[in-house]
């Protein structure tokens, strides 16, 4: 593949990474709306939004697999996480103390109010270098990340936590196809858009 192509490869990914972001934000809020109203025919509407929402996501999973037949069908072996602590998560009486690694301020913010609303104690970054500093002073149960993090990968993030803290449960924000770059720290695959009850699922442990 040659370098002009490389680089427009790059834009799409980044393109549609931000519009995965924008639907996994705008489905959530649109859940999080209907809980709260009384009455059912807007419940009914906000409902015909979701699905719409997720009819059009559904094209994007369309455009992802179209990028990534594209690129370079081979990609570096990951490392194998190796645990070298045996310290398990500390949860704070308050309840479960949740990391949100993500880029994008409005994923992290909306996963914020959620989350605390579900009663978790819940720390925010927006890089991965400043999500480890939180996680090192805080040791959370379960952390968020998303894949593309600018100028690191949220598996990355995982990796390092993994190997101090074996215990945390890690998860995985994403809308492409990870399986060749996953390795045993990561635990679990939030793909994007996701549903509220997805998120809230992995607090149950």
């Amino acid at each position: 593949m040659d370098g002009s192509n490389t680089d427009l490869i790059g834009e799409i990914r980044k393109a549609l990474h931000q519009a995965g972001n924008r639907f996994a934000s705008l489905l959530l809020k649109c859940q999080r709306l209907q809980m709260t109203v009384d009455d059912p025919s807007i419940r009914d509407e906000i409902g015909v939004l979701v699905e719409l929402v997720l009819s059009a996501s559904k094209e994007l999973d369309r455009m992802r697999d179209l990028v990534r037949a594209a690129e370079e069908p081979e990609l570096p072996a990951r490392r194998k996480a190796r645990a070298t602590s045996p310290e398990r998560a500390e949860l704070p009486a308050a309840g479960k103390a949740v990391l949100v690694v993500d880029d994008e301020a409005t994923i992290r913010e909306v996963l914020r109010d959620l989350l605390e609303g579900a009663g978790a104690v819940v720390d925010v970054a927006g890089s991965a270098e400043k999500g480890l500093e939180l996680f090192r002073a805080r040791r959370h149960a379960v952390v968020f990340t998303d894949y593309d993090l600018g100028a690191a990968r949220g598996v990355d993030l995982t990796f390092e936590i993994k190997t101090e803290s074996p215990a945390t449960r890690t998860v995985l924000m994403t809308g492409w196809d990870m399986s060749r770059e996953l390795d045993g720290s990561v635990d679990h695959v939030l793909s994007k858009p996701f549903r509220m009850h997805e998120v809230l699922a992995l607090l149950e442990f």
